[in-house]
């Protein structure tokens, strides 16, 4: 359904199909996103530098996006077409980089540009 409910009859409202935008699929998202926000945050209280790298991922979503866009890119190197093995690859890439990156350099680079570009559109004065 790709988030078009058909409008033929109201009993479309009741299915809770995904990605249908029905009211049942809805609430199943906003549930199923509410525990994985509370398992994170209990998660957060026992273990948090195991899950440094997720931190570190997480804070560098942008740069990690558009490097893997270009690793998925026709003609990217590619070591198996097996979709396990390049899921499994880029997960352990992208958890390493973002890692390193963030314990030695601090903020992601397309994070960084981000804000530079954000601070300075904010000091622009517009003539009244």
């Amino acid at each position: 359904m790709f988030g078009t409910t058909p409008t033929s009859d109201a009993a479309w409202l009741l299915v809770a199909a995904p990605h249908s935008s029905t009211t049942l699929d809805l609430l199943h998202t906003i549930g199923t996103s509410a525990l994985v926000l509370g398992v994170a945050l209990l998660l957060t209280r026992r273990g948090a530098g195991l899950l440094l790298p997720l931190a570190c991922t997480g804070s560098m979503t942008l740069t990690l996006y558009c490097l893997h866009v270009l690793a998925l890119a026709d003609g990217a190197p590619v070591p198996s077409r097996e979709p396990l093995t390049v899921w499994q690859l880029h997960v352990a890439v992208a958890l390493t980089l973002a890692t390193v990156w963030r314990l030695l350099v601090g903020r992601g680079p397309l994070e960084a540009l981000g804000a530079g570009l954000a601070r300075a559109a904010g000091r622009v004065r517009v003539p009244a």
